[in-house]
């Protein structure tokens, strides 16, 4: 845009000289206009005033018909006459006058004309140089962006490459990212299925030392417990046996009663039987204090077999 404001200057500049040259001829056709009109009517007044002047003449003839008014009649065709080369000169001076204003125009005209073509071929030379330029910074600009674009084509080039290395390296990144991913899932799936193992193994084991703890404990409980009932069944004959033991020596204290009852009633028999029978009383004593040692030798085993259980019961 900036390139075609010298022509649209120039144009104006035309118009303005075409403006000028034509209120010029505007002017020169109104004055023109004004002399003919102002010609038309003084030859329209001279003819009045010289058909007047005829009629009067001729009336004065017509009517006095003397020679009295001859000298005024030649006064006034002598004024007449000095009017009409007045006239004549006045409109010679109009023509000459309108001759020069014609020239003037014209030369005025040409004048315009010649400047016009000037500035016709000022505007063309600078409508060429302008062109030239325009040309030199079209052709310019273009190198500049000609230059511009291979440098961005190339810039470009090389963001592409960068970009594709970018994406080369992020996909290798991602996967050996993967690759890694997946071994440390898999390290830690292994790693949690050999907990597991472990720790179904630890159940396990725990589940068989408790199985076995109970087993042993159970063992030992039915162990224990058959002491328990080996030492009660032992209680239990001990018992027994000294209840038998107090039954016999009842039996036996009864015996002796009733043979001290019979010595007593019977001296003779008692005598006699004395006599004979004191071997059996001495084996008597014999069996009984057998049986009383035997009885001891119980009563110590049951307190030993008691105390043996009660010193268990206390390390559990």
């Amino acid at each position: 845009m900036t390139a075609y404001e010298p022509i649209e200057e120039i144009n104006d500049e035309i118009r303005a000289a075409r403006q000028y040259v034509q209120n010029i001829k505007d002017e020169s056709h109104l004055k023109q206009r004004k002399r003919a009109a102002e010609i038309k009517e003084n030859n329209i007044m001279n003819r009045n005033l010289i058909k007047n002047h005829t009629l009067d003449d001729r009336l004065l003839r017509t009517i006095h018909g003397s020679m009295a008014f001859g000298c005024l009649v030649a006064i006034d065709k002598a004024y007449n006459d000095r009017a009409k080369v007045e006239r004549r000169k006045f409109l010679a001076q109009e023509v000459d006058q309108t001759r020069q204003e014609h020239a003037f125009v014209n030369a005025q005209i040409h004048h315009g004309h010649d400047e016009r073509l000037v500035a016709i071929h000022r505007v063309k030379d600078q409508d060429r140089m302008k062109q030239a330029y325009v040309r030199h910074r079209v052709e310019h600009t273009q190198n500049e962006v000609y230059d511009t674009v291979q440098e961005q084509r190339l810039l470009l080039l090389e963001q592409q490459k960068r970009r594709r290395a970018q994406i080369a390296f992020s996909q290798g990144f991602n996967a050996q990212h993967i690759s890694i991913s997946n071994a440390l899932k898999r390290h830690e799936s292994n790693i949690r299925t050999q907990r597991k193992a472990r720790h179904a193994r630890e159940l396990v084991a725990r589940q068989k030392q408790n199985t076995d703890e109970q087993a042993r404990l159970i063992e030992k409980y039915l162990t224990q417990r058959k002491h328990v009932r080996r030492a009660l069944s032992n209680i239990e004959r001990k018992q027994l046996d000294v209840q038998a033991m107090r039954d016999a020596g009842d039996r036996l204290l009864q015996a002796q009663q009733r043979v001290a009852h019979i010595r007593a009633r019977n001296s003779n028999i008692q005598q006699f039987s004395i006599m004979k029978m004191t071997p059996n009383t001495e084996d008597l004593r014999q069996k009984t204090r057998s049986l009383t040692e035997s009885m001891l030798e119980r009563d110590s085993l049951f307190d030993t077999i008691t105390d043996h259980m009660a010193a268990q019961q206390t390390v559990q």
